[in-house]
């Protein structure tokens, strides 16, 4: 084998070490996921972090009830009392889960929110549901009317309680979206991570009702430390369900995984989305520049003649194996609101695919205002500020043309000159060798 030879073997075999070192470290940052659907969102941007099927259609069983509870918090009154009808007792299944509540039996709103949260009562689903809309019907349309106003455009509900109905339905992304609004209420939050309450006796039961939360997360084996709201669901059409927000530091995450057969592994892998988030991601922060801005609004005034008004500042959470010059920033103008004002809208996606996280790190909305003096010098179309930029701009372009023309000149007569004495000294040896 010669030396070229040897030489191409050593540098092949260097490429190679480096692909796989490459592939390794990102296939053992990444999770690894047995749920048909799943998605990671930082709560304080929307942002993307991790997607697998996160726009398929999905059962969600009783993760429903988290969008029953936010609705309930926003419309009723906790101290506010509940009478169950025989409809909201006798229209659930048999094997379904409940806590026993009997027809004529009042509760109140708390009671039967904690009743939802914690044992996953059905018939509590039904009784909140009657309270708040007369009927569970109209109360469903309500979910998905409040739900697609938050974003989650892709769900219909048809109960408030997740029960199998080939309509009612989500998608992983859309479950994130209502979690992302739900944490922001404390109340919330205390419901969907108390793990013991009781119900003392009503007007149709004389003992106490002792409710325990079975949700993984929570105790156990499988519970996570930083958990502040997780609902989770399972019915033989949707598989095991889960969403969850957790907090570590100022990091707050959502993970929502969707459809796997087995508890054991919807636990595994919502632990490792949110370990994932949390182990692997930095905050990056920019800000946009009065160049960025001058090239898409308005179009009528040269950079400059505005003033850049203050713009909050952009966070994103990055991969540690990324950079922030890997992040592509794209302004357009969405609409214009009037002469002197404009919405932005930045886009953030990264420049190179990346199977270390999701590519699209979604968009922020920006509102751009006109100073009035830089409106009124814009509507002037002859005004002296204007022409006297045009004017200046025009003479020193015609300076340095002509700067250019009398350089170009004189190179040219000095390129004469020597050629000319180049071909006098010629002259001058030939005659005398003669």
């Amino acid at each position: 084998m010669s030396g070229k030879e040897i030489s191409r073997c050593i540098l092949f075999t260097i490429i190679l070490l480096l692909n796989l070192e490459i592939a390794f470290a990102q296939t053992k940052t990444l999770p690894k996921l047995t749920s048909d659907a799943a998605v990671l969102m930082d709560a304080s941007t929307g942002q993307i972090l991790f997607a697998k099927n996160m726009q398929k259609k999905k059962y969600p069983a009783s993760i429903t009830k988290i969008m029953t509870a936010l609705l309930a918090l926003e419309n009723g009154h906790l101290d506010d009392t509940l009478e169950l009808s025989h409809e909201a007792v006798f229209s659930l299944e048999r094997n379904s889960s409940h806590i026993a509540l009997d027809e004529g039996e009042r509760i109140t709103l708390r009671q039967a929110l904690y009743a939802l949260a914690v044992a996953s009562a059905n018939d509590a689903a039904n009784g909140i549901a009657e309270y708040l809309a007369g009927d569970s019907g109209e109360f469903a349309r309500q979910l998905t009317q409040r739900a697609r106003e938050l974003g989650a455009l892709k769900t219909n509900f048809t109960n408030a309680h997740g029960l199998p109905d080939e309509d009612h339905y989500t998608t992983a992304y859309d479950m994130a979206k209502i979690m992302q609004y739900a944490v922001k209420n404390p109340l919330f939050c205390q419901i969907f991570t108390t793990t013991r309450f009781e119900i003392p006796p009503t007007n149709k039961q004389k003992e106490t009702r002792y409710l325990n939360n079975a949700n993984p997360l929570l105790k156990g084996k499988y519970a996570y430390d930083g958990i502040i709201a997780t609902k989770k669901g399972w019915t033989a059409d949707s598989n095991h369900t889960i969403v969850a927000a957790a907090k570590k530091g100022e990091r707050l995450l959502i993970a929502v995984v969707l459809d796997n057969p087995k508890v054991k592994d919807l636990c595994a892998d919502v632990t490792a989305l949110l370990d994932y988030g949390f182990n692997h991601f930095r905050e990056v922060s920019f800000s946009l520049t009065k160049e960025m801005i001058a090239e898409v609004w308005p179009q009528n005034l040269a950079k400059g003649e505005f003033v850049l008004p203050p713009v909050k500042k952009v966070t994103r959470l990055l991969h540690h194996d990324l950079n922030v010059a890997d992040i592509r920033k794209n302004l357009f103008v969405k609409e214009k609101e009037n002469e002197a004002k404009a919405v932005l809208k930045l886009t953030l996606n990264l420049r190179r695919g990346s199977h270390l996280m999701y590519e699209n790190l979604g968009a922020e909305m920006l509102t751009l205002d006109l100073q009035p003096e830089d409106l009124e010098e814009a509507a002037r179309p002859f005004n002296f500020k204007s022409i006297s930029k045009i004017l200046g701009r025009l003479f020193l372009g015609v300076v340095l043309i002509v700067f250019l023309l009398r350089l170009r000149l004189f190179i040219k007569r000095r390129r004469r000159k020597k050629a000319l004495a180049r071909e006098r000294a010629y002259r001058y040896r030939y005659q005398h060798r003669i």
